[in-house]
């Protein structure tokens, strides 16, 4: 299901199969990625891992995901955040390309009915 903000929807990919939707509206597509940055930083300095190990951690956490999407078990809302932060962290060590994960779709349009008197 694909989650709309008055700008569209962030919608996430993993391995060629839909894994999750974030509204764009009060939080832009820059605001995700500082998630992804802080997620790097805190690592690096509160729990000493170099680059290295972020990278392993991060593709076995979307790895993980992707098994539970394939087995269509559900996700909750902090698998879901994570899950943003270490795919787009992924996308800024440049592991993973952003065309291949990240999709953003503009808003919905509802059909205008016009009624004929």
């Amino acid at each position: 299901m694909f989650i709309q903000g008055k700008d569209g929807s962030l919608n996430l990919f993993y391995k060629d199969l839909y894994i999750a939707s974030y509204p764009l509206g009060k939080m832009k597509l820059k605001d995700y990625q500082d998630v992804a940055n802080d997620l790097i930083i805190t690592s690096m300095r509160k729990q000493n891992r170099n680059i290295r190990e972020q990278i392993f951690a991060y593709k076995l956490f979307c790895q993980s995901m992707f098994t539970r999407r394939l087995k269509k078990k559900k996700m909750n809302v902090d698998e879901h955040r994570m899950f943003l932060g270490c795919l787009l962290a992924l996308v800024k060590l440049k592991i993973e390309d952003p065309d291949d994960v990240i999709l953003i779709c503009g808003r919905k349009k509802k059909k205008k009915i016009i009624s004929s008197q």
